[in-house]
């Protein structure tokens, strides 16, 4: 009986972030501000530990290693500037809503993945090639229910394209702001395997599904 209670609860908060955009404590919890000084972040911090009492599982993750010439922190305010704008939570920091074809509401999160997130092993060989290493951003995606091709492939498919065009973009603003640029290695790698970008469109939510996003 707890279990059923506690799915409706949490059916009745997707329902209410999906048509508000507005979240709650009870499903995502606050986060201090990145301009808060130390002894400001305390308090918020001090629960971090604990999940709200309506948070769901994580459904899904995804990484997007990132090109060398992209920073984690330019290429996630550009994308939320631009792809995910739809989705935006107005009251969490890089929180996104989600209704995927089935009707289903997911709630999704864009950061940095950062090394203490990493496996070992993966963590070793970065270590051990430090100058190599790419930042890498992780989408990860929770709900009740179990996420959709839409979800898994569609809007991953289009975060993916966007970050491409962002490294193109860079690395064309570089090539067109010194002719004594030296074009590296990877950048000429990254140049021959950019095809034609694969065009993708899906449905966003029914309140909203007039808008189809093109790459």
């Amino acid at each position: 009986i707890k279990g059923v209670i506690l799915r409706s609860r949490q059916v009745l908060c997707l329902d209410a972030l999906n048509s508000t955009r507005t979240a709650s404590e009870d499903m995502i919890p606050l986060e201090a501000s990145p301009d808060q000084d130390e002894s400001a972040e305390m308090p918020a911090l001090a629960q971090a530990d604990d999940d709200p009492p309506l948070s769901c599982g994580v459904k899904f993750k995804a990484e997007f290693t990132l090109n060398h010439r992209l920073n984690a922190e330019t290429a996630i305010l550009a994308l939320q500037s631009s792809v995910l704008t739809p989705f935006e939570i107005n009251n969490r920091r890089r929180y996104f809503v989600y209704k995927d074809t089935s009707s289903s509401i997911f709630y999704l999160k864009l950061e940095e993945v950062g090394k203490e997130s990493k496996g070992k092993e993966r963590q070793d060989k970065e270590d051990e090639h430090e100058e190599d290493a790419l930042p890498t951003l992780q989408l990860i995606v929770r709900g009740i229910d179990e996420p959709t091709g839409s979800v898994k492939e569609q809007l991953t498919d289009i975060i993916r394209a966007r970050i491409h065009m962002l490294a193109l973009d860079a690395l064309s603003v570089l090539l067109r702001g010194s002719a004594n640029f030296s074009v590296e290695k990877k950048d000429v790698e990254f140049l021959r395997g950019f095809g034609a970008p694969v065009k993708h469109s899906f449905r966003i939510a029914e309140d909203i599904d007039c808008y189809v996003f093109l790459l």
